[in-house]
């Protein structure tokens, strides 16, 4: 395992993220855009313009502030249309390369939350922010009036899943409805799996029934029902049966390849991405998605990726990827900076 690849990648995450987020999203963009409207108009200030000129000036500070605050709202979301664009035609690109994925699974219906207010449908993805998309599911139907009230768990309330809906419901859902879900490096994810199933808050039926499955991939037997994340991921490597919906490929989760989904989020850009939703299905005034700082700029968590997968063997590390390439594939994520 290449350590040396994680400690780089940690120290540039931290420096790099606030830059990638102005190019990504647009802001840098919108700036140099604003600033070459300013020189523009005071150039043409500057060279005696003529009467076809006159509504070219800015007359005041004043002028300029309100159209600076316009164009980077208008530019920002223009930028955001055409990441979305730019997402959904990879996808439709990597459907082509993987005509498996287009064999429909009727379990995908369970995965699939419904809200008939707003109309939508998103695809409930475990260790994706998917306890919070929850609880905004819980203010948009009326359950409770802001995200703070909420003080369960939110599994322990009943959300309505596609499947619950007459079959032609559900192809009126489907093709009326705004469908969205998020994606999450792979690694990431499967890490985070790991230490909320089985290490930081173990579940008493999750230890159970997986303890006897990762002692036979790792050919032991663990009186104490713990293995390391080393063993967990020998496990993962040798189960050829379907994934738990907790660490299962999430191009075959959310059927990516047979539902058409309006919007594709990612853990890694969370918090732009759940605005423009939040906007998109006209609920931005009406709920605020949790605060939340995902994992890529936190550098703690990178010191615990770092941690964790320096167990594991290049051949793990590939075969890993070889397991998730239909996710690294089709949300464009790398392994380069684990190896």
């Amino acid at each position: 395992m290449g350590k040396i690849g994680i400690t780089v990648f940690c120290i540039l995450v931290a420096i790099s993220a606030i830059f990638i987020f102005l190019v990504q999203y647009g802001v840098l963009t919108d700036l140099m855009t604003i600033w070459h409207r300013v020189n523009s108009k005071v150039s043409v200030y500057n060279s005696h313009p003529t009467s076809i000129d006159v509504d070219l000036i800015m007359p005041s500070k004043e002028t300029i502030k309100n159209i600076s605050l316009e164009d980077v709202a208008v530019t920002s979301m223009e930028n955001l249309e055409n990441i979305q664009r730019k997402r959904k035609l990879h996808m439709n690109q990597i459907c082509e390369q993987y005509p498996e994925l287009k064999k429909l699974d009727n379990s995908i219906y369970d995965n699939l939350l419904v809200d008939d207010t707003y109309k939508i449908i998103y695809c409930a993805v475990p260790k994706v922010a998917n306890s919070n998309w929850r609880r905004v599911f819980l203010v948009l139907r009326g359950t409770f009036n802001n995200v703070s009230e909420i003080t369960k768990s939110v599994y322990k309330y009943k959300y309505n899943s596609l499947k619950t809906y007459p079959l032609k419901e559900r192809q009126i859902r489907l093709q009326t409805y705004t469908k969205f879900m998020f994606s999450r490096h792979p690694f990431s994810r499967i890490l985070s799996a790991y230490k909320d199933k089985f290490e930081e808050n173990p579940e008493r039926s999750f230890v159970k029934q997986y303890t006897p499955l990762v002692n036979k991939a790792n050919n032991k037997t663990n009186v104490n029902e713990q293995f390391s994340f080393q063993e967990f991921v020998t496990f993962l490597l040798a189960y050829v049966r379907r994934f738990n919906r907790h660490w299962n490929v999430i191009a075959t989760h959310c059927s990516m390849c047979n539902i058409h989904y309006n919007f594709i989020g990612k853990y890694e850009t969370l918090i732009a991405d759940v605005d423009f939703i939040l906007k998109k299905i006209g609920a931005n005034n009406v709920v605020e998605f949790p605060s939340y700082v995902p994992h890529r700029t936190n550098s703690s968590f990178c010191e615990i990726l770092r941690r964790y997968y320096g167990e594991l063997t290049k051949q793990q590390l590939e075969g890993l990827y070889e397991k998730y390439k239909t996710d690294f594939d089709m949300f464009e994520y790398d392994i380069e900076e684990y190896l």
